[in-house]
């Protein structure tokens, strides 16, 4: 994910009213799971505290946390499975 004033050429905003993304901490694989999944297990219990409702698109890592920290804290969620 990248911050920018104005998106791309061709491209279109997916932020809006109401539409919230979560800066994570970047890792990929196991190795990355193992130095950054319990940091990033908290941003995200963290951020679903501060929600109404959450997406994930399943199947990842991010998204089964996500699903968890919902579940635990009684946050509606739904998921987009990607094949």
């Amino acid at each position: 994910m990248e911050k920018v004033d104005n998106p791309p050429v061709g491209k279109k905003r997916a932020d809006g009213p109401g539409i919230h993304f979560v800066d994570l901490l970047p890792g990929r694989g196991v190795e990355g799971l193992l130095k950054t999944g319990v940091a990033n297990r908290h941003i995200i219990s963290s951020w679903v505290e501060k929600v109404d409702s959450v997406i994930a698109r399943v199947p990842g890592v991010i998204a089964n946390m996500t699903a968890s920290a919902c579940e635990k804290k009684k946050i509606p969620y739904a998921v987009e499975v990607v094949v």
